[in-house]
């Protein structure tokens, strides 16, 4: 189980405003070691994603990009975010960017998903995905170092490319440079006509999958390195 994880860097963690005495009172966190919440994470992570996947079609939508001719190319695997390198969404160019708080959980769920982290017989994989279903909308809400909620976060620089609505689900179109030479005035005709393009992809993204969690979901495209 542990090696099917794709798990973020430590330093994610400890830039992000996890409740340090909760996840320490849970056995997250034993001695400034932080594995364990790592692991939880990732294996919460990726249920979230599957779960997303099963209800919406992240395939069709790369289908649409790459068959464009507006020319939206995969961007190099070295200039990917790091929530994109450990994505478990099968998409070349969308991921989700929201950091999962999971010292938010009760101890009766964290016990389940430890339990399966270690291996257990039993299947696990429903119970998981109910409690994922019933938590996630706490779990992605980001708090300051006080515990109060803003009503803004930025995932990235503080700049509006990066700002979504607090609690939301943070998406991300990301795409890479064009590999056709343009001149001037025919490249900035494109990347005009690719930006249109892509505001009216994320409306329709954020309207089918706001339905479907019944939460607010937002979508910003980038190109180039996030």
């Amino acid at each position: 189980m542990i090696e099917q994880l794709n798990l973020l860097p430590l330093e994610e963690f400890l830039r992000k405003n996890i409740n340090i005495q909760e996840a320490e009172k849970k056995g997250l966190i034993e001695n400034g070691n932080y594995e364990k919440y790592q692991l939880v994470e990732s294996l919460y992570r990726k249920v979230f994603e599957t779960y997303i996947e099963s209800i919406f079609s992240f395939e069709k939508i790369d289908q649409k990009l790459k068959n464009s001719p507006l020319e939206y190319t995969k961007i190099e695997e070295e200039k990917r975010d790091i929530y994109q390198k450990t994505s478990y969404i099968k998409s070349e160019y969308i991921f989700i960017r929201n950091f999962y708080y999971i010292e938010r959980l009760n101890e009766e769920q964290l016990k389940i998903f430890i339990n399966h982290l270690n291996n257990y017989t039993q299947d696990f994989e429903s119970e998981l995905l109910e409690i994922v279903k019933n938590t996630f909308k706490t779990i992605l809400q980001e708090t300051t170092e006080d515990g109060k909620k803003p009503l803004k976060v930025f995932y990235g620089s503080i700049d509006p490319s990066y700002c979504f609505s607090n609690g939301a689900l943070a998406l991300f179109i990301n795409y890479g440079r064009n590999q056709s030479s343009l001149e001037e005035q025919s490249f900035m005709e494109n990347k005009i006509k690719k930006e249109e393009y892509l505001d009216t992809l994320a409306l329709s993204i954020e309207k089918e999958l706001s339905y479907q969690l019944d939460l607010p979901v937002e979508m910003k495209h980038y190109k180039g390195k996030i």
